[in-house]
């Protein structure tokens, strides 16, 4: 008999966001790196609302409310079961998680250094000679910061990386393709085979991987390099998922699979 798992704990944690990880069925997967820490703590989440926000933080001190749940399968390093940790708000440092503050407005760290007004007694003022008004110095104008242009993050970049690393592996090899594709379009036929090996791993064309035995048994658990962070939600990584924003890298569909398509999930 296994032991019932633990109940789930909540809890605030501050840092800097250090990065993001695109994973399966839409979930993202922060870094929070936190002060006197070696390692980042990694949470994750499919909210959308938390995921816009967190894009937004990218770099920034934040304070987190994460909750840690185990999960119900055992690390065999050391017996215990592995631990689940899932993002449920996000704000700048300095605000309470989910709470997102209004442009323009004072930070509380501001709120705290501005001066508080004091009340005093004043006798009756005296009559004064007139004298002509001094001139106040001007501040010279301050230059205007040019805008920073967002540049692209997340799942764009790594197929935009995917994709330039593809196009010299085949700029490379363009003399070992047959004649009648030595051209744009031949070129750019032989890197899409290299994008679905990088998206698909060997098993979209019937290979093996490495390490991988014929009879390892296929099933949702916690890969050891995710060190059992990892959802319990589980997808062939085969198969491709379609939600309606990018298309399919074999059939060109973006809501349904075409019939016969290779990435599309066998239905039971």
């Amino acid at each position: 008999m296994y032991q019932q798992p633990a109940a789930p704990v909540d809890r605030e944690i501050q840092g800097t966001l250090a990065s993001v990880e695109m994973r399966q069925g839409g979930w993202h997967r922060f870094s929070i790196q936190e002060h006197g820490n070696q390692y980042p703590t990694k949470v994750d989440t499919k909210k959308p609302e938390t995921v816009q926000q967190a894009m937004g933080l990218m770099g920034q001190p934040v304070a987190a409310a994460i909750r840690e749940q185990e999960s119900t399968n055992i690390n065999p390093n050391n017996g215990r079961p592995y631990v689940n940790r899932y993002l449920n708000g996000i704000a700048p440092f300095g605000y309470a998680p989910g709470v997102m503050p209004t442009p323009g407005a004072p930070t509380p760290q501001q709120w705290q250094q501005q001066p508080q007004p004091t009340q005093s007694y004043s006798p009756q003022p005296q009559p004064q000679m007139a004298y002509p008004p001094q001139p106040q110095p001007q501040a010279p104008p301050q230059p205007m910061q040019p805008a920073v242009q967002p540049g692209i993050m997340g799942f764009d970049k790594d197929i935009n990386i995917m994709r330039q690393t593809a196009a010299k592996v085949v700029a490379m090899s363009l003399r070992v393709l047959p004649a009648e594709q030595q051209d744009v379009r031949g070129m750019i036929e032989a890197c899409e085979v290299w994008m679905a090996y990088f998206l698909h791993g060997p098993l979209r064309f019937g290979i093996t991987p490495f390490g991988r035995q014929q009879s390892e048994p296929q099933g949702p658990m916690n890969p050891g390099s995710y060190d059992g962070q990892q959802p319990e939600e589980w997808t062939d990584p085969r198969y491709v998922e379609l939600d309606g924003t990018r298309p399919c890298p074999e059939c060109g569909h973006t809501n349904t699979h075409a019939p016969g398509c290779p990435a599309a999930a066998p239905t039971t």
